[in-house]
């Protein structure tokens, strides 16, 4: 199997870490209030921004690449919440 970890993709890893701690910061999208939601309404706020790449007009005007490095830190944040439920159970 070839590896995937490359500097390229550290760096790009590294970009969603700072995203994420963005959300926690500037939004208050903090670990305990992703508690608070479930993942279909985290999954809806990916989705939005989907929505957002899907809309021919808007992706002239919007950053791609943020949207996805948005998505992927809404993402991580999802799963972190659905790790800390599976240990409380």
């Amino acid at each position: 199997m070839k590896t995937i970890d490359t500097s390229a993709t550290r760096e790009v890893l590294l970009e969603v870490l700072v995203e994420r701690q963005h959300q926690i910061e500037d939004h208050g999208w903090t670990p305990d209030n992703d508690d608070r939601h479930g993942p279909e309404d985290m999954a809806w706020l990916v989705a939005r921004r989907a929505v957002e790449l899907c809309n021919a007009s808007a992706v002239q005007v919007v950053d791609v690449r943020r949207l996805f490095v948005e998505m992927a830190a809404i993402s991580v944040a999802a799963i972190e919440a659905i790790d800390r439920k599976a240990r409380v159970e």
